[in-house]
Order: structure tokens, then C-alpha cells, then sequence
């Protein structure tokens, strides 16, 4: 039986893992099969201060269910529940993002994008959830890299340290790029609209490419470019796996004449970065020349 009393005592902002039949919240206890033989599941509380809650009134709107072969988001809307469920099989990328207290994790498809909120004190939770889901979505049958092939001068950057504090590391990390933050100086004006940016400045923000031989992982602030007078809190942690990569290239950014943005092309999905017209791609071009030649094992 479903102990309301303990639901309410355990609620709070954070995300709960469900280890047993007794953590379903009796909302989904229809779906109970699919919690039987999850890899790990969890619930998401509602977005409302404990002093507005009590006992027995819905504290978990959303559970989400990791399987072996696919992830599955359900979500009570009114009084209906909401399934969207996404193949393994289908996805392109994972990215794990947010600012100060509203995180997420996202899987990108052809189809769509599956979008799991949370919020920050859950940080650990989502950690664990976003490497059993890489373990999962990229084989760990790692390419090998060669030692040359990562700058370790740039370490001891913010967005190394972050990311690494951050997310659990699978495989040693070769890091390819880093984009330093930049002011722009000018910006491509084609009518009127843009007198605005006449009186508005801009600054391109820090990013870093990396990879553990599994996947190409992009790290950085969850945006390109930001007003100067703007703060930003937020983190970006993408991670597409090399062998989904079809083509890397450098295009003119359409706004700012300083800037290129950099393209990775992934199944019929453009991830876009914004980098300056300094930027370097050679070490990510070489990487995939080279894991595109290695022949899988028979």
C-alpha cells in the first residue's frame, strides 16, 4: 500500500529515485509494469513550496522510466497521463543543461526532443541518470586516441573544471578545441530593425570540444553570445557520439562579421556552435577521419 505520509515527508524539490513498488506514486500505478524491470527510474516532485502542500495531494506529477531499450516520460495532464517514449535506437545526441535552480536533461531525435526538468539540488541524481544513459545510447567501445591529440595546457580552464565537477567521467578526456570569451565588436546590419544594435554590445561566450574516444562532447555556458550587460548562469553539456557524426564544417555567422559558426552534422540534425573566425577545427576533423577508418571488430 502507498504510504502518503512518507511521500509527504520525503518531498521536496528534489528528484526521487523509485526502488520499489511501494515509491510509485498511485497516480501511475496502472503503468506499474513498466517499473518492474527498469534499469532505474525516478519521480519529479511539482514545482510548489512544501508549506503549500499536505498529505495525498499530488506531490509527483512525472516519473520517468529507463529501460533497456528505451526511456519512457510520463506526465499526468489533467486527467490524463502523458507517455512520451523515445528508442535508444533513435537518439542523436543526449545534452544536459540549466542555470542556478532549473536543470535538464534532453534526448534529441529525428523526431523530437524528450525533456526532463529538475532542479539543482538534484544535481547528483541527474549525474548518475545522464551516464547510464550515455553508457547506454554509446556502447563504451572506445576509439583509441592518440596523447598528442589533446591540449593539456587547457585543464586548469572554468569549463573543464566545471564540466568535470559536473558530470561523471566514463573514459580519460582529450580536449580538441576551446572558444575564449569575446567581445564583439561590430554586427551585420541589413535595415532599420537593427539601429537598436548600434547602442548594444556583445560578447561571444567560452566553449570546449572534447572527447573520451565514445563520444564528441561540447561543453559550455548554454549560450553563444549574450548582451555584455546581461549574467549568465547557465551550462550547456552535449554529447553525440562520434560514430553518428556525418560531417564537421565552418560556415559565416549571419549576424556578426568576427564570428563562423561551426557545424556538426548528425543524422538529419544540425548541432550549430558559435566560434570566432579563428577557431580551429582540425583536431575534431582528424578525429573523425580517423575513427571513420577503423573497421569494426568481425
Amino acid at each position: 500500500m502507498y504510504d502518503l505520509k512518507k511521500e509527504y515527508d520525503q518531498f521536496g524539490p528534489w528528484l526521487v529515485e523509485i526502488k520499489s513498488e511501494q515509491d510509485i506514486p498511485p497516480q501511475f500505478f496502472e503503468q506499474q509494469h513498466f517499473f518492474e524491470d527498469a534499469l532505474y527510474s525516478f519521480k519529479i516532485p511539482v514545482h510548489q513550496e512544501r508549506r503549500n502542500m499536505k498529505p495525498g495531494m499530488l506531490l509527483y506529477p512525472e516519473v520517468v522510466i529507463i529501460q533497456k531499450d528505451f526511456i519512457l516520460h510520463l506526465k499526468i495532464d489533467g486527467e490524463r497521463i502523458h507517455a512520451d517514449k523515445m528508442w535508444y535506437t533513435d537518439v542523436l545526441f543526449l545534452t544536459h543543461g540549466g542555470d542556478l535552480l532549473d536543470n535538464f536533461i534532453g534526448l534529441q531525435s529525428i523526431q523530437g526532443e524528450m525533456v526532463i526538468k529538475y532542479n539543482l539540488v538534484s544535481q547528483d541524481v541527474a549525474s548518475s541518470v545522464i551516464k547510464l544513459l550515455r553508457e547506454i545510447v554509446s556502447p563504451r567501445n572506445a576509439y583509441p586516441i592518440a596523447t598528442e591529440t589533446s591540449d593539456q595546457s587547457l585543464m586548469d580552464k572554468v569549463t573543464y573544471s566545471f564540466y568535470c565537477g559536473t558530470e561523471q567521467i566514463l573514459e580519460p578526456l582529450h580536449i580538441l578545441a576551446y572558444q575564449s570569451e569575446k567581445l564583439l565588436t561590430d554586427r551585420k546590419r541589413s535595415s532599420l530593425m537593427d539601429l537598436y544594435h548600434n547602442f548594444t554590445q556583445h560578447k561571444l561566450l567560452r566553449s570546449m570540444i572534447m572527447t573520451d574516444g565514445v563520444d564528441l562532447i561540447i561543453a559550455n555556458q548554454g549560450k553563444h553570445i549574450i548582451d555584455v550587460k546581461d549574467t549568465n548562469y547557465k551550462f550547456g553539456h552535449t554529447f553525440i557520439r562520434l560514430d553518428l557524426i556525418e560531417s564537421v564544417s565552418i560556415t559565416p555567422h549571419a549576424h556578426f562579421p568576427e564570428l563562423n559558426n561551426l557545424i556538426l552534422k548528425v543524422g538529419l540534425c544540425d548541432f550549430t556552435l558559435a566560434v570566432d573566425n579563428q577557431f580551429s577545427i582540425n583536431k575534431v576533423t582528424e578525429l573523425l577521419h580517423s575513427t571513420s577508418l577503423i573497421e569494426e571488430p568481425a
